[in-house]
């Protein structure tokens, strides 16, 4: 009985995760911040700053998918057993509130401050925004993150709790991407439909959400049971990740080409961190530092899903009206503002948002 209670307990906040969610969504702002400012309608494609460097912060997003594979099963599965500790049912309703009402929020009110601005806006791409739609243009862009995310919730909660640990299944669909790509290299699909599905389905991201898995596992497993403390663990996660991002700007992520060369590289390196992360831990959580960590890292959805809005709205003034801004400068400004807005989205809308649902439910 003792045995039993031990592999059924709730799982503990890992505090080196909500770090790295921070560093993940603090490295997507700096790559957008980079890229929008470049924009014609802005500051035009000769201004740099730190000659686009972080512009290889696109690979926050891999650093994203391997952490929500790694919290899935950590959250879901029994200690050593790996068997579920939910329902199906419950599972996918959890993954739908954390998901999916804040997301309606944010395209609904991108959708009202379009028509207010320029009195129109493309109602299919938001309408597949709004459902997750696999194949065709979304707006905001960014919600293509999204599909794939739900995607990965999908296939893990039928696969390994509805089904009951189909693990092959699954497996194989992590490394379907190398199946898709000799695919594609073939010109096997030439019908454009069933290759944006193929697309999507079979995305050179899904080898994120595997090594994220295996990591679960391997911890699950109580393989590598080790906890190192740093009383800025915050400060040492964010060190330890520049070489992520340096690594990124070499192999040319900050062109978005997504090749397997890019990927195989930058999750490896996001699997070693998430590692580390998962061991970090601290007695200093009034640390100024490690509490900055934690409340970006608490609101990253939120910040994740606003920032393009802010960084448009807050370029198009200072092109206006400062347009000889300096560089560095304008990062700072630009994603500075946008992480402190999103911190504040999380506490006065996300956040009782899903409260106020899981009230009702």
């Amino acid at each position: 009985m003792i045995e039993k209670k031990t592999l059924t307990k709730k799982p503990q906040q890992l505090i080196g995760i909500q770090y790295l969610r921070a560093i993940a969504v603090i490295f997507v702002v700096l790559d957008h911040a980079t890229g929008m400012s470049r924009l014609p309608k802005y500051f035009g494609l000769n201004f740099k700053i730190f000659n686009n460097f972080f512009q290889a912060g696109a690979v926050g997003v891999d650093l994203f998918f391997v952490i929500s594979g790694f919290i899935i099963v950590y959250a879901s599965l029994n200690d050593i057993t790996l068997t579920s500790t939910i329902s199906f049912p419950v599972f996918f309703k959890q993954r739908f509130i954390r998901i999916i009402p804040f997301l309606w929020v944010c395209i609904l009110a991108t959708i009202i401050l379009r028509l207010l601005g320029r009195g129109t806006f493309p109602f299919w791409d938001y309408l597949r925004s709004l459902t997750l739609f696999p194949v065709g243009e979304v707006e905001p862009r960014l919600v293509w993150t999204l599909r794939n995310e739900f995607l990965f919730y999908v296939l893990f909660g039928l696969f390994i709790i509805y089904w009951k640990n189909k693990w092959n299944w699954l497996i194989l669909w992590f490394i379907s991407p190398f199946i898709w790509y000799t695919v594609n290299l073939l010109h096997a699909v030439r019908i454009d439909v069933l290759k944006d599905l193929g697309n999507f389905l079979f995305n050179i991201h899904n080898v994120d959400f595997g090594i994220g898995v295996l990591i679960a596992i391997i911890y699950k497993k109580h393989l590598f049971p080790h906890k190192i403390k740093f009383n800025i663990s915050f400060l040492v996660l964010l060190i330890i990740c520049v070489p992520l991002l340096i690594l990124a700007y070499n192999l040319g992520m900050e062109n978005a080409s997504n090749n397997f060369v890019q990927l195989f590289f930058c999750a490896i390196y996001s699997a070693m961190v998430v590692q580390i992360g998962i061991f970090i831990h601290t007695d200093s959580y009034q640390n100024y530092l490690n509490r900055i960590g934690i409340i970006i890292g608490n609101a990253s959805y939120s910040i994740y899903l606003t920032h393009s809005a802010i960084m448009s709205a807050l370029l198009g003034f200072l092109s206006k009206y400062y347009s000889n801004i300096n560089s560095v400068l304008l990062l700072f400004l630009v994603a500075s503002s946008s992480l402190i807005f999103g911190v504040l989205t999380y506490l006065f809308v996300e956040k009782p948002l899903i409260n106020k649902i899981k009230s009702q439910i």
